[in-house]
């Protein structure tokens, strides 16, 4: 696991990163020694080709937090290109490192799950 100590320099490193989240094999503990580190991010900046900019920074400073040898240990996943199964695989599993927004986070939970239960209710009864 990366400490609070070097999530709190990623942060100061990336000050428009609102989000960071750990999910997969490393966030409940089935992880192997070869296993990669699956994270979900988001950045406050809107404009297409500064988030790519930093998401590759980003990468490359997770890979050396992680002790990773090389970046392609580091899986990031956009939170704002998440589709149903991966925000219920983020809110059911993942493990919240960076939050600059606790209601919005728990915002998310909520409508993630609301979505969820009318999914497997339209599933189930829908004709």
């Amino acid at each position: 696991m990366i400490s609070q100590e070097k999530l709190a320099a990623l942060q100061s490193a990336f000050p428009s990163l609102s989000l960071l989240v750990l999910i997969g094999s490393r966030a409940n503990d089935t992880a192997r020694a070869d296993s990669d580190w699956d994270f979900v991010f988001d950045f406050s900046e809107p404009d297409y080709f500064t988030r790519l900019q930093y998401t590759e920074q980003l990468r490359a400073e997770l890979a050396k937090l992680a002790g990773c040898t090389s970046n392609a240990d580091i899986d990031l996943i956009d939170f704002q290109h998440t589709n149903l199964a991966m925000k219920a695989a983020i809110a059911n599993e993942g493990k919240p490192l960076i939050i600059t927004d606790h209601r919005q986070w728990h915002s998310f939970l909520t409508v993630t799950w609301q979505q969820l239960e009318y999914w497997y209710w339209e599933r189930e009864h829908a004709a």
